[in-house]
C-alpha cells in the first residue's frame, strides 16, 4: 500500500462520524417519531377502554409498542445512511480511481488538497 493510499485511508477514517454517537441518534430520532405517530392511536384507545370501563392505570399502550421498533429502526436506517455517504466521501473516489489505475494529475491535486485541509 502506497504512502498516498495510506494517507487518504487516514483522512477518509478521521472525516467519518462516530458510528456508535451516529446510531444513539437515530434511535431517539426513531423513538421520538414512534412516539409522536402513536400518540393519536394511544389516545384513542384510552377513549374506547374509558367507553368500556377498561382502562387501567399500568398498561403503556400503542406509544410503548411503537416507540421501540422504531428506536431500533431509527438506529439502523441512521448507520446505512452513514456507510452510504462514506461511499461518496471524495478520499473513497480518489482511492478507487488510484487502485483502478484511473489515477491523473487532477487526481493527484485534488488528493493534496484533502490531505492539506486533513492536516
Amino acid at each position: 500500500m502506497s504512502e498516498l493510499e495510506q494517507a487518504l485511508l487516514i483522512s477518509q477514517a478521521n472525516a467519518q462520524p462516530n458510528p456508535a454517537a451516529v446510531q444513539a441518534l437515530g434511535a431517539g430520532l426513531g423513538a421520538l417519531a414512534g412516539g409522536v405517530v402513536s400518540t393519536p392511536v394511544h389516545m384513542l384507545g384510552r377513549a374506547i377502554g374509558g367507553m368500556r370501563g377498561t382502562n387501567s392505570r399500568f398498561r403503556p399502550g400503542a406509544r410503548m409498542a411503537m416507540t421501540i421498533p422504531a428506536a431500533i429502526g431509527g438506529g439502523i436506517v441512521a448507520d446505512l445512511i452513514r456507510q452510504e455517504s462514506a461511499k461518496q466521501s471524495p478520499e473513497a473516489i480518489l482511492l478507487a480511481k488510484l487502485k483502478a489505475g484511473n489515477f491523473n494529475e487532477n487526481d493527484r491535486i485534488a488528493a493534496q488538497n484533502i490531505l492539506m485541509r486533513a492536516g
